[in-house]
C-alpha cells in the first residue's frame, strides 16, 4: 500500500509536496534522496508548467510506493498530456544534453534520476511512473574487505 498526496497545480506547492515525502523515505542514502528530488521535482514541475499552465486553482496526485530494492512514484493528472512517450534514443541523444537551450533537458533529466520512467494515458488520466531502486549505501552496508577489518592473519 502506498501513500497518497494531492499537489496543487504550482510551484510552492510542488516544493512542500517533497517535505511531506521526505520523512516517509528512511534506509535511503543522501546520494539517492538528491536523486529522487530532483528527478520527482523535474515531474511534477513539467506537470504544472505544460499540462496546468501554472493554473493554482487545480491539482493532481502523487502516489509513492515501497517495492522491494526501491521506490514506485506514480503522478496522475488530467491536463493536457505533456509529452507522449518518448523513444529512449531522444533522451540519450547528444542534441538534447548538448543543448544550450533553457528548455529541453527536463526529460533527460528525469531519466537520469529513475532507473525507469514511463508515460501513460488511460481515459481521461494522463500517468506518469518513475520507479528508482537504490544503490548500495556504503556507510550501511560495509564491505569488509575494502576498509581493510577483515585481513586475514598471517
Amino acid at each position: 500500500m502506498g501513500r497518497r498526496y494531492v499537489v496543487r497545480c504550482d510551484f510552492t506547492s510542488v516544493a512542500d509536496t517533497w517535505e511531506r515525502i521526505l520523512p516517509n523515505l528512511t534506509g535511503y542514502s543522501q546520494d539517492d534522496l538528491i536523486k529522487i528530488h530532483i528527478g520527482l521535482v523535474e515531474i511534477l514541475n513539467n506537470i504544472v508548467e505544460h499540462s496546468y499552465g501554472g493554473e493554482c486553482d487545480r491539482t493532481f496526485t502523487l502516489s509513492v510506493f515501497r517495492i522491494s530494492g526501491g521506490l514506485v512514484f506514480v503522478a496522475d493528472h488530467d491536463g493536457p498530456r505533456f509529452l507522449d512517450e518518448p523513444p529512449a534514443r531522444a533522451l540519450h541523444s547528444p542534441r538534447v544534453w548538448m543543448s544550450t537551450e533553457e528548455r529541453g533537458r527536463g526529460l533527460w533529466l528525469i531519466d537520469q534520476c529513475f532507473n525507469s520512467v514511463a508515460y501513460r494515458r488511460r481515459r481521461k488520466i494522463k500517468r506518469v511512473i518513475a520507479s528508482y531502486r537504490s544503490s548500495p549505501d556504503p556507510d550501511r552496508d560495509p564491505d569488509p574487505d575494502m576498509d581493510g577489518s577483515a585481513r586475514a592473519s598471517p
